[in-house]
C-alpha cells in the first residue's frame, strides 16, 4: 500500500472515531455540582493531543503557559480566596515519557513540587497500564491517574480545596470514566 493510501486510511479512521465521540455528546447526562445544581456535561475532543473527555458545562477552559502547551484543563467558576475550588487537567506526555508515575510527576510541568502522595486508589478504567494515586499540597488535594494507551502517556489531574475534595470526587470519577484515548497513527 502506498503512503498516500495509508495516510487516507488513517485520516478516515480518525475522522470516524471523532464523529462517534461527538455523537456520544448527546448521550452525556447532567451531573449535580456540590450544591446539587444540575450541570449539563460537555464533550471536549482534542485530536492533536489524542483524547476526548467530558467536563461540566459551566467550567472554564485553561491551558498550560509554556510552549508547546502540554496540557489542557477546566476549572470550576467558583473560587475561595481567588483560588478555584476545583479543577482538572489532562497532560498529554510525549511518547518518550515511558517512566513510571512518580518520575512523570517530576518531569511534567506545573505539577507542584511539594505534592505528597498519600494513597493509592483503585479505579476501573479500560486501560492496561494505569496507576491512580491521591496526593496533597498545602493548598489542594489531588487525584492523579497515569494512563498509557495507543503508545502515548496521559496524566489526568483532578484537584480541589481540601475541605471540598470529597464533594467533588463523584464528579471527578465521572470525568475519569469519560476519558477516551483517540486512535493513534499506526
Amino acid at each position: 500500500m502506498n503512503c498516500t493510501a495509508e495516510n487516507f486510511r488513517i485520516s478516515l479512521f480518525r475522522g470516524i472515531a471523532c464523529i462517534l465521540i461527538l455523537c456520544a455528546m448527546g448521550c452525556s447526562s447532567p451531573s449535580p455540582d456540590e450544591d446539587g445544581e444540575t450541570i449539563q456535561q460537555k464533550m471536549y475532543v482534542d485530536v492533536p493531543r489524542g483524547f476526548a473527555i467530558e467536563y461540566p458545562g459551566n467550567w472554564q477552559r485553561i491551558t498550560g503557559d509554556r510552549a508547546p502547551e502540554t496540557w489542557v484543563g477546566w476549572q470550576s467558576p467558583r473560587t475561595e480566596k481567588q483560588i478555584s475550588i476545583a479543577a482538572m487537567r489532562v497532560f498529554a506526555a510525549p511518547a518518550s515519557h515511558s517512566e513510571n508515575l512518580d518520575v512523570s510527576l517530576k518531569v511534567l510541568p506545573e505539577i507542584p513540587d511539594e505534592l505528597t502522595i498519600t494513597a493509592e486508589k483503585s479505579v476501573d478504567l479500560p486501560f492496561k497500564d494505569l496507576r491512580s494515586v491521591f496526593g496533597k499540597t498545602d493548598l489542594k488535594t489531588y487525584w492523579i491517574i497515569a494512563v498509557q494507551a495507543e503508545g502515548r502517556r496521559f496524566i489526568l489531574e483532578f484537584s480541589a480545596l481540601p475541605k471540598r475534595f470529597d464533594s467533588y470526587l463523584d464528579l471527578f470519577e465521572e470525568m475519569a470514566e469519560s476519558f477516551t484515548v483517540l486512535p493513534g497513527e499506526s
